[in-house]
């Protein structure tokens, strides 16, 4: 077996660092005579399995299309556990008292909070602020633009008082990773109170 060459193994590694949700752990790639095998280990803190089947299909899709001569690829998955975890909430105002919004897309502010996530360990408040939601009278994808703007503040899961339905926001939610939880909790307060 002869190791495969460095602008090929970067390639592949490339390919899988830009999945989003995934980091590469180890790459080990040889040729055997003809034939290329990739053994892959990638590391995930998304905890839908479902999801995380997806995106191992679509990695190992996308390093077969562009290394064409590869015969096997063997993707190994392990989930890290994240520290700190970020959540968000729709509410209806901009202080602790508000209502949580009963809509998504149109909330004018979202609640952000980190709670710490240590195995072992009672989840505990470390941290809350809450943000404008400026795409809230948009003509159009508004829960679309409202799931990005969760995405870049590192959301890891969205509170809501009902089912989200399976509309665009939903995929769009799905598409970048944030969970959605129920609450019954009416305001984002004793929302707050559930992790002191």
């Amino acid at each position: 077996d002869i190791s495969l060459d460095y602008k090929t193994m970067r390639k592949i590694e490339k390919i899988a660092a830009g999945q989003r949700g995934l980091v590469v752990k180890e790459l080990i790639a040889r040729n055997s005579g003809r034939y290329v095998f990739v053994d892959l280990k990638l590391e995930t803190d998304i905890k839908d399995l479902k999801r995380v089947s997806q995106l191992h299909q679509q990695c190992e899709e996308k390093i077969k299309q562009a290394i064409p001569g590869i015969d096997k690829i063997m993707i190994d998955v392990e989930y890290k556990k994240k520290d700190v975890l970020t959540y968000a909430v729709a509410l209806e105002g901009k202080s602790r008292e508000s209502p949580i919004a009963m809509e998504f897309g149109t909330a004018k502010f979202f609640g952000l909070f980190r709670v710490t996530n240590k195995p072992g360990e009672e989840k505990k408040l470390i941290g809350s602020r809450v943000v404008a939601n400026p795409y809230a009278k948009s003509q159009s994808k508004r829960g679309i633009l409202a799931a990005e703007l969760l995405a870049k503040n590192k959301v890891d899961a969205l509170f809501s008082k009902g089912e989200m339905h399976k509309g665009g926001a939903y995929y769009a939610m799905q598409e970048k990773f944030i969970e959605t939880k129920r609450t019954d909790k009416k305001t984002f307060k004793e929302l707050l109170n559930e992790f002191r």
